[in-house]
């Protein structure tokens, strides 16, 4: 009966161990970018990355600009990309 115990307390152990370390690991990325008026409308407009051409990602509909971190990132480093919410 010990044993089962110590066994069962050693799994959730480790469990609780590599959820901590894919916390770590998956942490998201900082979301960047301001907000601009837009005549009485605001919306988010996130703007990184030099070079050409300018790179504008359309969301679809129930899609936030931060859905597209990691496309904006890895394009980032050869091209101008902005991505932006929809007002309202």
């Amino acid at each position: 009966m010990m044993r089962a115990i110590h066994l069962t307390f050693a799994v959730v152990l480790g469990f609780g161990w590599s959820g901590a370390a894919v916390a770590q690991i998956t942490a998201p990325p900082l979301i960047g970018g301001t907000m601009i008026d837009l005549g009485g409308h605001r919306l988010h407009f996130d703007g990184v990355g030099a070079g050409w051409p300018t790179v504008v990602i359309e969301n679809a509909f129930d899609e936030f600009s931060f859905d597209w971190i990691a496309v904006q990132t890895a394009l980032a480093d050869t091209h101008r990309v902005c991505t932006y919410d929809r007002a309202g």
